[in-house]
């Protein structure tokens, strides 16, 4: 199981790393998550899942759990709905943001976010939900259509003199980024 973070006795979790295909009703393995109550007091969790896809976002996933004492609470977060925000979709990485808010009956409140996950689409248009490591070992600057990568390499490469382009990289200049997205 991965590196999870704990606050005051409660810790969630992905409960895989890599990647995983996408199934027919949506569910991938890598958006399992494990919520993990080590206290003996009860705690109310809540959980909101983006899909995020340059400024577009979307909230694919919006729950609450009542963790009792010493409890653990396995959840799917269904990703389906995160593929419908644009068309270049097919040709970029889209970013999956879960983020947590926890109460207790004691005064305890406190969130934090977990790691990324990122929705693509493979060549046979089958999505796959993959971790950081995995995304930057596969899709240089997260760009998942071949001929895509190659037009941006190409506009990267055309001038060096430019300003750095986040989640793009350097050599971009500010008036050629509209020809990037």
């Amino acid at each position: 199981m991965p590196d999870q973070t704990e606050i005051y006795g409660f810790s969630a979790a992905w409960m895989s790393v890599g990647e995983g295909d996408v199934d027919e009703n949506g569910n991938s393995p890598l958006l399992n998550l494990d919520l993990i109550n080590r206290n003996y007091v009860s705690l109310n969790v809540h959980l909101q899942v983006l899909a995020v896809f340059g400024s577009l976002s979307s909230t694919i996933y919006d729950g609450d759990y009542f963790l009792s004492g010493r409890s653990d609470e396995k959840v799917s977060i269904p990703v389906a709905k995160a593929a419908g925000l644009h068309d270049k979709q097919k040709k970029y990485a889209t970013t999956i943001r879960c983020v947590f808010s926890v109460t207790s009956d004691r005064g305890a409140n406190f969130g934090y976010p977990l790691e990324f996950r990122y929705l693509v689409f493979g060549p046979d248009t089958k999505m796959k939900v993959l971790d950081q490591e995995t995304l930057d070992a596969e899709f240089e600057y997260g760009i998942t259509d071949p001929a895509e990568l190659a037009r941006v390499k190409t506009i990267l490469e055309s001038d060096q003199s430019g300003d750095v382009v986040i989640g793009v990289g350097p050599g971009v200049p500010s008036n050629h980024t509209s020809d990037l997205f």
